[in-house]
């Protein structure tokens, strides 16, 4: 007989002892998520696109109206709020003054801040009209009507142009003037556009400025940054001019004592010679 076999004995199992870690050597987890968070991509610019075309209405504190190169309008703050039944005197809050320069500034721009516009493109053209009827007539008159290569200067800058992004009037009395300010680029077929019929009444305290019966209107603007404590640090407006939205645009008068023009306080700056 063969001998019977026995049952193999199940000896019990012993846990190996976990590996102490090494401190020269870094955790793979750690390692891991170290990896991970470096893939993550962080949040991504805006790719430009036909939006970034874009024309606007503005006094000095940036508040008007504004249109894109996709079509849409809005106000300055924020494109997704609706131009109100009032415009561009709502949006301020007020209309604008007879015999004062009115506080607009016609602006274009191809990009922004955060996203320039890539190279190369064929530069755009910008295309401002203004005009004012005084009230009780029916014919305007146009003051300004100039079409201008858009020069580019820095990403989210405006525009240089021709013309002065200022508008270059003092209203003579009660009226409407009617602005508007085109932007077509070539490249992508984008055109924006906005334009409105602003009030123009007589305010308290604002009266008529009288001219001497010698004084003449010579055509000449000045661009003055600062009128108030700088009045004779200025720039002539002409097509090698970069316009500044942060400055007084104001015509030059001659009379028999010289040149000088009207300045924001009612005074009158004499210049030292024909700018």
């Amino acid at each position: 007989m063969r001998p019977r076999k026995e049952p193999p004995t199940l000896a019990p199992q012993v846990k190996k002892p976990a590996p102490t870690p090494d401190p020269a050597q870094p955790d793979k987890a750690q390692e891991a998520a170290r990896a991970a968070a470096v893939a993550q991509p962080g949040p991504k610019k805006p790719y430009w696109d036909p939006r970034f075309i874009s024309v606007a209405i503005l006094n000095r504190e940036a508040e008007g109206l504004q249109g894109r190169g996709d079509g849409t309008r809005g106000t300055a703050e924020d494109y997704d709020v609706p131009i109100p039944p009032g415009g561009f005197a709502e949006v301020v809050g007020a209309p604008l003054c007879a015999y004062r320069q009115p506080d607009i500034r016609l602006i274009a721009h191809v990009d922004d801040g955060e996203t320039a516009r890539p190279a190369p493109w064929t530069l755009s053209r910008v295309h401002a009209t203004v005009r004012f009827q005084p009230a009780g007539k029916e014919k305007a008159t146009t003051v300004l009507d100039a079409t201008s290569v858009g020069s580019y200067i820095d990403p989210g800058f405006p525009l240089g142009t021709t013309f002065p992004w200022k508008v270059p009037f003092t209203p003579p009395g009660a009226g409407t003037l009617y602005v508007s300010i085109a932007h077509s680029d070539p490249d992508s077929g984008g055109l924006a556009v906005v334009s409105d019929a602003i009030p123009v009444v007589e305010c308290p305290g604002v009266e008529k400025q009288g001219y001497a019966d010698t004084a003449v209107r010579t055509g000449v603007w000045l661009n003055v940054p600062d009128p108030v404590n700088a009045p004779l640090d200025y720039t002539r407006l002409d097509k090698h001019e970069n316009w500044r939205s942060d400055a007084e645009t104001v015509e030059v008068l001659h009379d028999e004592r010289g040149y000088y023009y009207d300045g924001v306080l009612g005074n009158r700056v004499r210049l030292p010679g024909k700018p």
